[in-house]
């Protein structure tokens, strides 16, 4: 058995902080000691005569470029039967190590006498940024928490501003 997809270490810390009416907040997430492969359209170029992805394009093997060491063997139409350059061997194997910002949160609180006299008792303004960055050794594209052929809809960023009124 090579790898495996079973992480060794899954590690998170939050961290916050308020300084003068400003207000921050950092949840960090990720995992250690993994490994990932991505198989199918995801994995292998032409797969079922289909699509390449610029990462399986850019180095690959071929006479004008004999780097042993290519990231992707030679080019070559897949079809449902595959060939013997998708057997399963460590050569396929991603490092599926990942650190991820789930969520920034950025805030500053109004409260002053002239608000109090309105009925409120403070303001808040605040933005938020859910799943913004991901630190990873993956193909560009692709997230290592979801090993797939492709199939599957990625983590989207959200980005929020919002005011918080409390009377």
């Amino acid at each position: 058995m090579i790898g495996s997809q079973i992480p060794k270490y899954t590690y998170g810390i939050t961290l916050g902080g308020s300084y003068k009416g400003f207000d921050c907040s950092v949840l960090l997430q990720g995992v250690a000691k993994v490994s990932g492969r991505l198989t199918d359209y995801a994995g292998y170029a032409f797969y079922q005569n289909g699509n390449i992805q610029r990462w399986q394009m850019d180095d690959h093997w071929s006479a004008d470029n004999p780097n042993r060491y290519a990231k992707y063997p030679r080019l070559e139409v897949i079809t449902n039967q595959g060939t013997p350059n998708t057997l399963p061997s460590s050569f396929w194997l991603l490092n599926g190590n990942y650190l991820k910002v789930r969520n920034v949160q950025l805030g500053y609180k109004l409260a002053n006498a002239a608000l109090k006299k309105a009925g409120v008792q403070h303001i808040r303004i605040y933005a938020t940024a859910q799943n913004p960055l991901a630190f990873t050794k993956y193909p560009k594209g692709w997230d290592p928490e979801i090993n797939t052929g492709g199939s599957y809809y990625p983590i989207l960023a959200n980005y929020t501003l919002g005011v918080n009124v409390n009377f």
